[in-house]
C-alpha cells in the first residue's frame, strides 16, 4: 500500500466552519471519484494540543496500491478536477503551501477505536 499524508491550511477569506463543511461535503465527494484511490481520511483539526500553536487546519491521508497508481490518479481528469477544486478551500500562499509526504505506516496498537473519537497528537 502506498500512503501519502498532506498537512493543509484553509484560505483566510473563508471561515473554518465553511471550509470544513465543503471539504467534508462536495470536495470530499469529488476526491472519492479519483481512480485507484483505496482509502481517503480527512483529519479536521479543531484545536491545537495544549501549549502548541496550530499551524495547519487539517491533514489528509490518501492510500493507493502503488506510487504509479498515485501518479496516474492525479493525472486523470478526476484528479485534475479535485486539485483545481482545492484552490477554493486551501491556502497555497504559505511557504510551503502545504506539506506532504510518502509515509511508511507502523501500527503499534489498534484497539477499540470508535467513530467520532477525538485524538490529540503532540
Amino acid at each position: 500500500m502506498y500512503k501519502v499524508i498532506f498537512m493543509l491550511k484553509f484560505r483566510k477569506d473563508i471561515t473554518p466552519d465553511y471550509a470544513r463543511k465543503e471539504w467534508l461535503g462536495s470536495h470530499g465527494a469529488l476526491a472519492l471519484t479519483i481512480p485507484g484511490l483505496r482509502r481517503y481520511v480527512q483529519n479536521h483539526w479543531m484545536a491545537p494540543a495544549e501549549g502548541h500553536e496550530q499551524v495547519y487546519d487539517g491533514s489528509l491521508e490518501l492510500f493507493f496500491d502503488s506510487e504509479e497508481a498515485f501518479k496516474t490518479s492525479f493525472a486523470s481528469p478526476e484528479g485534475t478536477a479535485m486539485l483545481k477544486d482545492d484552490l477554493r478551500l486551501f491556502d497555497r500562499s504559505m511557504t510551503p503551501a502545504y506539506v506532504g509526504g510518502v509515509v511508511e505506516e507502523h501500527v503499534m496498537l489498534e484497539g477499540n477505536i470508535h467513530a467520532g473519537t477525538k485524538e490529540v497528537y503532540v
